[in-house]
């Protein structure tokens, strides 16, 4: 799929830019309420932690002028998410792009979505923690250093220690 050309910010893009953020921040605290309910496993949890990083990225191409059609037909797809963000100078470690390149092959987000219960091959919690918080903060210090947004979000913190041990299966 060819990539759209290069977008350019509107007067609408700031106030849709924070709405995202907005949302995003809910999301965050629904995550930190999820992640010690073990009573529904932790499929719930890790969505909110894809939607999170999704919410962030969406939130920074829309910073940039991507308008929510363009981004809606990412699907729920990470890694055109990252290509986009790259022309906008989003650097993240070859470790994190490698990472959310494998969430999208072994289709994490759609599979903690739609089959929460399922037993799944998954990434460590910690892998998940991290990139989200990755991705966040330096989102946050792009844009915050770019234009009249503040990023105040907080991304979800580290689950407890022996939830970080095992592999989270929804």
């Amino acid at each position: 799929m060819p990539l759209p050309k290069q977008p350019t910010p509107d007067a609408d893009c700031s106030s849709r830019t924070n709405v995202t953020l907005q949302v995003l921040k809910e999301y965050a605290v629904a995550a930190t309420l999820l992640q010690n309910a073990a009573s529904v496993g932790n499929g719930p949890w890790r969505f909110m932690i894809l939607h999170s990083t999704e919410l962030c990225l969406n939130a920074f191409l829309q910073f940039h002028g991507h308008d929510t059609d363009c981004i809606r037909k990412l699907q729920h797809s990470f890694g055109k998410r990252l290509e986009l963000a790259k022309r906008h100078q989003l650097v993240l470690k070859k470790k994190t792009i490698d990472y959310l390149h494998g969430v999208d092959s072994r289709n994490e987000y759609v599979k903690s979505r739609y089959e929460p219960l399922a037993p799944l091959q998954l990434s460590e919690a910690d892998c998940l923690i991290n990139a989200v918080q990755e991705v966040a903060g330096k989102v946050a210090k792009l844009m915050e250093a770019r234009g009249n947004v503040i990023v105040s979000s907080k991304p979800p913190e580290q689950p407890s220690r022996a939830t970080s041990r095992r592999k989270l299966s929804a």
